[in-house]
């Protein structure tokens, strides 16, 4: 179904899915660093929409243009999307994307500031 993503889940031996009614939100799965069942752990994946915050081109920011994208999900509705420590505000184009990661939804210019936390409401 998926491959390992690193030497922590390397060896995957139960998969379960998560639903909400008749969606699939994603899968639970145990899995560990050995062949032994006495080190595993219970990670999860999620099938959701993949958000890409581009940087607006302005100067004076060095790396301008970038693009940021989630470094990993807090469940299947929480994305977290590091930018670097020296930005205190982040300023681009905020592009949401189907869950296929290429069919673009929508998108939106944000101004972001470092340490807060965001929600997007769909509508």
């Amino acid at each position: 179904m998926f491959q390992s993503l690193a030497w922590e889940d390397r060896y995957i031996f139960a998969v379960g899915y998560v639903r909400k009614g008749d969606a699939l939100l994603g899968v639970l799965y145990g899995a560990g660093a050995t062949t032994g069942l006495n080190r595993n752990q219970i990670f999860g994946r999620w099938l959701q929409k993949k958000v890409v915050i581009t940087e607006e081109t302005a100067k004076p920011y060095p790396g301008s243009g970038a693009e940021y994208v989630a470094a990993g999900s807090l469940g299947p509705d929480r994305l977290e999307i590091k930018v670097p420590t020296d930005r205190q505000k982040l300023v681009g184009t905020l592009t949401v994307y189907a869950e296929d990661g290429v069919t673009p939804l929508g998108s939106a210019k944000v101004s972001l500031e470092s340490g807060l936390m965001y929600s997007l409401v769909w509508k």
